[in-house]
């Protein structure tokens, strides 16, 4: 037992030596840990400051490229523009909206700059472009209403009441039959070109000016439509053609025919049995008529 006492007691010191020793090296690991993790802190900010200018360099890099490039855009989009939208794709206003952008960052910066000239140049050209594009779409959607429909609806009973909220009794047949692509474009138009005049200087909107066209060529289909069926009802009553062919004289509905004559009769204050008496206007008389603004010849 003793023996076995004395080894556990030199095991014991062995192990207590064994401790001590590595406790004065985990102690210098420490301490070593720490002077490393004291020296490194410089660095760790030394590399975050370089982080830093890197980014900030990265920044002022593409900031020269996109000026480069708004230097560049009027020399690379002036034969777009010039060309204008002869066929109306993305492109021609992926153009407008570089030059748009090229503008923005001149008249901020630098608005003496001769780019920025040449820049608000080419822009009201493309927006010329894009107001005559607008007005090829609208020749082209609203057209005259052809002679047959015009006849079909002299022919069309309508009732003369109205309902109360205005609208007719019974249903007309519809006189336009417009593609939606083609109205869809023509918003379209109208909304950029409004959204999109902030560089260009006009007395009137671009938002205006295109309600005015419409509104316009709107009256002026109206007009030629009122005149074409004068020359209907003209017709009607003059069954013979200047070349001295004769025409059918059915070919006017029956509760049109024979009208003119009497209203222009009624409109001048002759009575109504002296119609036969009295000439239909000539075609220089009406063309007068439409100059003096007076009301010309309609159906009863």
């Amino acid at each position: 037992i003793r023996n076995y006492v004395a080894e556990l007691s030199n095991l014991k010191d062995q192990f207590n030596t064994l401790s001590i020793q590595s406790s004065e090296k985990l102690k210098k690991i420490i301490q070593t840990v720490q002077s490393y993790q004291t020296r490194m802190e410089p660095l760790n900010k030394n590399m975050e400051q370089l982080q830093i200018l890197q980014r900030n360099l990265e920044a002022c890099r593409l900031k020269l490229s996109q000026v480069q490039e708004y230097h560049r855009t009027g020399r690379e989009l002036e034969n777009t523009i010039r060309q204008g939208p002869t066929v109306f794709t993305d492109k021609f206003l992926k153009a407008m909206e570089r030059i748009k952008d090229a503008l923005a960052y001149f008249q901020e910066n630098n608005p003496q700059d001769v780019e920025f000239s040449r820049l608000t140049s080419l822009y009201s050209i493309g927006l010329g472009s894009l107001e005559r594009e607008f007005d090829g779409l609208l020749k082209q959607t609203f057209r005259p209403i052809d002679d047959a429909t015009l006849i079909r609806l002299m022919d069309q009973k309508v009732s003369d009441k109205e309902s109360g909220d205005g609208s007719l009794t019974e249903d007309t047949e519809q006189i336009e039959d417009i593609p939606n692509n083609m109205l869809n474009s023509l918003r379209f138009l109208a909304k950029w070109m409004s959204e999109n005049q902030s560089f260009v200087n006009k007395p009137q909107g671009i938002s205006q000016g295109c309600l005015t066209k419409y509104c316009e060529c709107r009256r002026e289909l109206i007009r030629l439509n009122l005149v074409r069926v004068r020359e209907l009802l003209r017709k009607a009553e003059n069954p013979s053609s200047s070349s001295g062919t004769v025409s059918k004289p059915g070919f006017l509905p029956p509760n049109v025919r024979g009208r003119t004559k009497r209203t222009y009769a009624t409109q001048n204050n002759c009575h109504p049995t002296l119609k036969s008496q009295t000439s239909i206007p000539t075609s220089k008389q009406l063309y007068y008529m439409e100059l003096k603004h007076e009301e010309l010849p309609q159906p009863s």
